[in-house]
């Protein structure tokens, strides 16, 4: 899933330029052609030596004069008309340079104005001064770091579209649309399945299964990768935006569906029937225990105890944790800390305990550090005392990160996500496995 870890390196590695060009393998330079000795083609003369020449001023101040003299009027010309046609393309690189310098200043400008609107907008609902939607809390996140190019309109249309298509499948099954149970199922269709059902306003509706992205699964080169838009657009995401859009159609469906968080994990918890809340996965379609879970993720009974990891978070804390988001986005591109003290204020009041914005918290600290510590002159660890300012930094960031590790925060390894990642891929096949040996035990009895 995208990995909500955001905070800013310390130190910036030294290029060696020697390790750049070890690797290359020794050219061999050209030689001139060897003719054996007694050769037909060996030459049978000896070139005479050239007679050296001597320089001479005057002639060769001559020949220059000589050489202008024959220029005609066209030479010139020809001459001057290329020289304004290279000046015309220096002029053209120039221009183009400075109206992408001028592009780019605009879109910071404006992109840094849209991010404390959102901050507002996200402010507002967490505050009660607006309507609380995770639909438009996650639009309002993406479209800040899209700086405006996602449609409100268009990003709402496709989810009520795949929620009209839960409402025929319930329908065209005989089912209730008040029914919790036949809305979880339809639901797990639109999720995982290939269906063409009619519409309630009569579209034919086609719709093929959302599958797993595993390319940058982290969203560590590309922040888009994590976006519910992303997953609209391509029919591909990973296990941020999956659960997020499950929610999403579920909120319309009317049914109460929740976001529940892991080590760099998210997936869903819905109520059945029976009362008890199970566990689906939506990034492979299964409805999967909690042991499973504690076994395939570094849970500590701390993370448990304090809620950070397998709680069901309400609303608001969806909502801040789109704030932490907020202030992720943010992070890849500026180095402001008022505004990730904003959002870290913020999010921090709504889930205290999660780790999304506990992260926040401590990236503004080692933000603040790091200015500090360049104020000061970047002093050693051993001088740190001597700037009381830097050392105050030094010790909240510290501090902050402690808090983290005290809630229960152990990271996950690349490699262990990977691997889990590579435990859902043979767990699906298993099952589809098992499902076509029943289906060749138990075949259909032919119609007379």
């Amino acid at each position: 899933m995208h990995k909500l870890f955001f905070t800013m390196p310390l130190l910036v590695g030294w290029l060696t330029a020697t390790a750049q060009y070890s690797s290359y393998p020794a050219v061999t330079l050209p030689q001139p052609s060897i003719v054996p000795p007694g050769s037909s083609f060996a030459p049978s003369f000896t070139p005479a030596a050239a007679a050296p020449r001597t320089y001479r001023p005057d002639e060769y101040q001559r020949h220059i004069q000589e050489q202008n003299a024959r220029l005609t009027d066209g030479d010139i010309a020809e001459h001057e008309a290329r020289q304004r046609r290279q000046q015309d393309e220096i002029d053209a690189i120039a221009r183009r340079f400075d109206a992408e310098q001028q592009a780019r200043e605009r879109f910071f400008k404006e992109n840094r104005a849209r991010y404390w609107h959102t901050l507002a907008q996200l402010r507002a609902m967490l505050e009660g001064r607006a309507p609380q939607s995770v639909q438009q809390a996650v639009y309002l996140v993406e479209n800040a770091y899209l700086n405006g190019a996602i449609p409100y309109h268009e990003f709402s249309a496709e989810i009520t579209r795949l929620a009209d298509a839960c409402r025929a499948l319930v329908r065209e099954a005989g089912g209730s649309p008040d029914d919790p149970t036949a809305a979880f199922w339809a639901l797990h269709r639109v999720m995982t399945d290939t269906i063409a059902v009619r519409l309630q306003n009569g579209e034919l509706f086609r719709h093929v299964p959302f599958r797993y992205d595993f390319e940058d699964f982290w969203s560590e080169k590309d922040a888009t990768k994590s976006f519910v838009s992303k997953l609209l657009r391509t029919n591909t995401g990973q296990c941020h935006s999956m659960p997020l859009l499950y929610r999403m159609v579920a909120d319309q469906l009317g049914v109460k569906a929740y976001i529940s968080v892991g080590p760099d994990h998210s997936f869903i918890q819905v109520k059945g029937a029976d009362g008890a809340m199970y566990n689906y996965e939506t990034t492979n379609g299964h409805f999967v225990t909690e042991g499973w879970i504690l076994s395939n993720r570094p849970i500590s009974p701390a993370a448990l105890k304090n809620r950070m990891y397998l709680d069901t978070l309400t609303t608001p804390e969806v909502i801040a944790r789109c704030v932490a988001e907020l202030a992720g986005g943010f992070n890849r591109r500026y180095r402001d800390v008022d505004f990730l003290d904003a959002c870290a204020a913020l999010a921090v009041r709504h889930y205290p305990h999660g780790l999304a914005t506990l992260q926040v918290v401590n990236d503004a600290a080692v933000l603040c550090m790091i200015e500090a510590l360049l104020a000061a002159g970047d002093p050693k660890p051993a001088d740190l005392h001597r700037f009381p300012e830097a050392q105050r930094r030094r010790d909240v960031a510290v501090a902050c990160w402690r808090r983290i590790e005290a809630a229960g925060y152990e990271e996950m390894p690349k490699e262990m996500y990977a691997a889990w990642l590579n435990s859902i891929e043979e767990e699906k096949h298993r099952l589809e496995s098992l499902r076509l040996q029943h289906q060749f035990r138990s075949p259909t009895p032919a119609t007379r």
